[in-house]
């Protein structure tokens, strides 16, 4: 039996159809796509099926990528091991980069943020002049003068604990929710881990 042929077995053992997939997951992918994962048509497959799919059989997500013969370890975009075998890929739809600040929707939620520290910045997370964070913008939903601008996460280097950071937001992105639908689909077990799917240096054009 292949490896391939082993996605087919799962959805077997789970009492369901191709279209019945397709309906479970809310028509996210096609019964098509699938059956070309079970034929072994697609090599690489998304993560996010992979995710899918753990879900609707009720099974652990290694077990799922195990049978689409990728490495249950990583999702990405790089081979991840020394026999060569491919990771499970982030679909070019669910990759981020770093958006212009003057693009900032006001959405109410945390978001990851690239700050610039090189003038007047403190407590950056990294011993870097620009360093990620994660961080809030509250003003829209306060009075006129009562907002208090990005709140960001810092690091005291003397004391080693968080603390507010101090810099100027040069970039933001949603945080990554596929990381979020990993740990629920894997029932709070660690989620794979991710190989860099965006360069963080550079900033997105919006």
């Amino acid at each position: 039996m292949s490896e391939q042929s082993g996605l087919a077995m799962l959805r077997i053992k789970a009492g369901m159809t191709l279209r019945e997939v397709e309906k479970a997951v809310g028509g996210r992918f096609s019964n098509a796509l699938l059956s070309q994962m079970e034929t072994g048509k697609i090599k690489r497959p998304s993560a996010t099926v992979l995710i899918d799919l753990a879900r609707v059989y009720g099974v652990p997500f290694k077990q799922v990528a195990n049978a689409a013969g990728v490495n249950p370890d990583y999702v990405g975009d790089d081979l991840t091991d020394n026999s060569g075998r491919p990771c499970a890929v982030i679909p070019p739809a669910e990759r981020q980069v770093f958006r212009p600040m003057d693009t900032w929707d006001r959405r109410n939620e945390t978001v990851m943020l690239l700050i610039d520290y090189r003038e007047d910045g403190d407590h950056a997370l990294d011993d870097a002049d620009i360093a990620i964070t994660v961080g809030h913008n509250n003003d829209h939903n306060v009075g006129e003068g009562e907002g208090q601008g990005w709140q960001f996460a810092g690091w005291c280097w003397t004391h080693d604990h968080y603390v507010g950071g101090k810099g100027k937001p040069v970039g933001w992105m949603p945080l990554p929710h596929i990381l979020a639908r990993a740990h629920a689909a894997f029932g709070g077990e660690p989620a794979p881990a991710t190989t860099p799917a965006h360069n963080t240096s550079q900033i997105g054009e919006g």
